[in-house]
């Protein structure tokens, strides 16, 4: 095997950092399924939450506040006057609306206060958020590269459908909703209708065919994301190097597909693509089923390499497996430390493709 397929395929399962999503503006409504904080999610029952944490006018939960006081003053305090964001509320959930100026202190409280008993910015919100409702057209943009691309180049050519999650065939007289082609950019941009809940289908270009699934419908809160595509060239190599094939030209069971998994955490929507401060949540292990003649789960590390010791997300909160059943597959994400349950979804895998899992914290049902 040559020295650029190892390398392709050594980083499959890796997701680079790519620019930052933007919220979009969304109708917010006086119904139960508004957006935001759940009026059920008490954090701190025992005592009021204190105000002005290190003059910043975030209002904290007592030990969350300790934790910020002590650990994250400086940081804190660049939030004076609504600097970060100005719908902040705890806990802490995907949809906050915060700024370039909210960075240090995410990244100071994923470092010190990020446990149960003070922030838990990572996981505080899961359960305890709603996620709004589409009530207008919104449109996106999706970009798609090669994932062992070091210069995020586009994939140009591929073909993406928007389709209703109600019909898995995606059906031009059901499911269909629109398609577009990727430009020379990777990009392919869509107009969500009202209401829109549901999946893209992408395939030819250079890309392996996918199935890419959310389990919030993050493409109608954000102005656009961003897919990490895989070559089929890449996806075989890898397979050598995991010792799964013998040689890199040894054929994949035509019945069956492969599965790629990536978990947020509850920080704000703005660190979607980003490390540092971590979207992507580290500590997290996944199941899924029906899993019968799969591969085991396979993890990436913190140096984006595929890590046969790892048994949960790094970092880069990516993993996958091979030869997975062709049909809808449930996968459910745990807090390896805790043991909570933090996300759940469902993928549709195709013979000959990939079924891409992308989860978010689970909302409020």
């Amino acid at each position: 095997m040559s020295a650029p397929v190892a390398t392709a395929a050594a980083a499959l399962l890796l997701a680079y950092a790519a620019s930052g999503c933007t919220l979009s503006e969304f109708v917010k409504s006086d119904s139960d399924d508004s957006p935001g904080i759940s009026p059920d999610a008490a954090v701190d029952s025992e005592s009021p939450a204190p105000t002005n944490v290190c003059q910043s006018g975030l209002e904290l939960p007592r030990a969350c506040g300790a934790c910020v006081a002590q650990h994250c003053c400086e940081q804190a305090s660049a939030c004076k006057d609504g600097a970060c964001g100005s719908d902040i509320s705890w806990p802490l959930s995907p949809l906050a609306d915060v700024t370039e100026s909210f960075d240090a202190l995410a990244r100071c409280m994923q470092e010190y206060c990020d446990s149960e008993d003070t922030c838990d910015v990572s996981w505080g919100c899961v359960g305890k958020y709603r996620w709004p409702a589409l009530r207008e057209e919104h449109p996106f943009n999706m970009r798609m590269f090669n994932f062992a691309d070091a210069n995020d180049t586009g994939l140009a050519g591929v073909t993406v459908k928007l389709c209703e999650a109600s019909d898995p065939t995606c059906s031009e007289d059901s499911g269909f909703v629109s398609m577009g082609k990727t430009d020379s950019g990777g990009n392919a941009d869509f107009i969500a209708p009202r209401g829109f809940n549901g999946y893209f289908l992408h395939d030819g270009g250079a890309a392996m065919p996918g199935v890419i699934s959310w389990n919030l419908p993050v493409y109608n809160v954000v102005d656009g994301f961003t897919h990490q595509a895989f070559l089929p060239s890449s996806v075989s190599g890898l397979a050598v190097q995991l010792q799964l094939h013998s040689k890199f030209e040894e054929p994949f069971d035509p019945e069956r597909g492969h599965l790629i998994i990536r978990i947020q955490s509850c920080l704000p929507l703005r660190y979607l693509d980003t490390i540092d401060p971590g979207g992507r949540a580290k500590d997290v292990k996944f199941t899924f089923a029906p899993s019968q003649g799969a591969t085991r789960i396979y993890y990436v590390n913190d140096q984006a390499t595929v890590d046969l010791n790892l048994d949960r997300t790094s970092i880069r909160g990516y993993a996958g497996a091979f030869e997975v059943t062709a049909t809808n597959v449930s996968v459910t994400a745990e807090h390896a430390v805790t043991g909570k349950q933090v996300a759940t979804g469902v993928v549709s895998i195709r013979a000959g493709s990939i079924g891409y899992m992308y989860l978010m914290p689970n909302a409020v049902r």
